[in-house]
């Protein structure tokens, strides 16, 4: 089935308002200044390299990121693009942490804080890497990176 020309031009149109809407809305969620309030080795590891994690200091707590339109800062470098680019998530506890939760996931996202259900997030990409934050309520977030779950508590 063919659609003419000017059908097209609004389902495009229409297409990329949607995109856009989903961007702004993802970006409002994180804008502003956070802390990272706490550090936890992710669920997923085994006892010993967890004990291994849990025994070292982590650079990254007390460190604020700020979120703005286009940028995510830090004075960490893995935290800090110009070129961020957000989209809002919505996933059940099994997609937290790109799928790694062990066992029952919906068990360990409770442990974390998460209520029940899907779980609301915000994915950032841009040249320092792919992250995702995923919210416990609208000023606590939680990411995953090199092993171990941070906590972002809104400044």
């Amino acid at each position: 089935m063919r659609l003419p020309l000017p059908v097209l031009a609004v389902l495009l149109v229409a297409g990329s308002d949607l995109r856009a809407e989903t961007t702004a809305r993802a970006h409002h969620a994180l804008t502003g200044h956070w802390g990272v309030a706490r550090a936890e080795p992710a669920p997923w590891l085994s006892g010993e390299a967890a004990a291994a994690l849990k025994g070292q200091s982590d650079p990254l707590i007390d460190q604020r990121v700020s979120f703005s339109s286009t940028a995510m800062s830090s004075r960490y470098p893995v935290l800090n693009c110009s070129d961020a680019e957000f989209s809002a998530t919505r996933m059940p506890p099994e997609g937290l942490f790109q799928g790694n939760l062990p066992g029952h996931p919906a068990k360990f996202a409770k442990r974390l804080g998460f209520k029940d259900g899907e779980i609301d997030g915000v994915d950032v990409t841009c040249s320092a890497g792919a992250f995702s934050f995923h919210f416990i309520d609208r000023n606590t977030a939680l990411f995953a990176l090199d092993n171990v779950i941070y906590r972002l508590r809104r400044r």
